[in-house]
C-alpha cells in the first residue's frame, strides 16, 4: 500500500442549520483537562457498536453470490 504524503482530507462538521444544538448555545463545563479526557472516552464508547454480528464483517471474497446480491439490495 502507498499513501501519498501530499494528499489531504478535510473533515468538516455539520453546518449549523443541521445541528441539534446551535453553536452559540453550546455550553462547555470543562474545568480541568481530566474532564476533557473523560468526555472523549464517553464519546468513543458511544461510537463503538458491540452488537455487530460476526456475519457482517465477512470479506467480499468469502461471500456467496446470494449474500453479495442481498448486500447490494440492502445498500439500495
Amino acid at each position: 500500500m502507498f499513501i501519498d504524503t501530499d494528499t489531504k482530507i478535510l473533515l468538516l462538521p455539520l453546518p449549523e442549520s443541521k445541528r441539534e444544538v446551535k453553536i452559540k448555545d453550546t455550553k462547555y463545563d470543562y474545568k480541568s483537562p481530566k474532564d476533557v479526557i473523560n468526555k472523549n472516552e464517553m464519546i468513543c464508547e458511544s461510537l463503538k457498536s458491540e452488537d455487530k454480528s460476526e456475519g457482517d464483517n465477512r470479506r467480499f471474497e468469502d461471500k456467496t453470490k446470494e449474500e453479495i446480491y442481498d448486500d447490494m439490495n440492502k445498500k439500495r
